[in-house]
């Protein structure tokens, strides 16, 4: 009994000092940025978009990668797609918050 009370005291004394901390917790920064690319593949159930894109300044140089994203955002987009979107990046954790097809330049049709 004498050692359960000693683990309780103990347990609560270090609770204590850290309700007591001046301490703040670090804010997030969240940062936001415009990019292009083309879609190499889209898994709308896993909710994941793999994008060539081009250069971010300022965040990335130009890759493929994947990126997290609504399922829904992603609905009508297939391999293939040129697309414009932006990245949320939120203590070094990317997700694209909004994209777009790009439409291609309609060619010429010959009579």
């Amino acid at each position: 009994m004498r050692f359960f009370l000693f683990l309780l005291v103990f347990s609560l004394a270090g609770c204590g000092s850290q309700l007591q901390s001046n301490e703040r917790p670090k804010p997030v920064v969240v940062r936001k940025f415009q990019a292009r690319g083309r879609v190499e593949a889209v898994d709308a159930k896993a909710g994941k978009i793999t994008i060539n894109h081009e250069k971010i300044p300022g965040y990335m140089d130009a890759m493929t990668m994947s990126f997290t994203v609504d399922p829904a955002m992603i609905e009508g987009l297939s391999a293939g797609d040129s697309v414009s979107f932006v990245i949320e990046d939120a203590a070094g954790i990317a997700r694209i918050i909004s994209i777009q097809k790009e439409m291609s330049p309609q060619k010429d049709s010959v009579p």
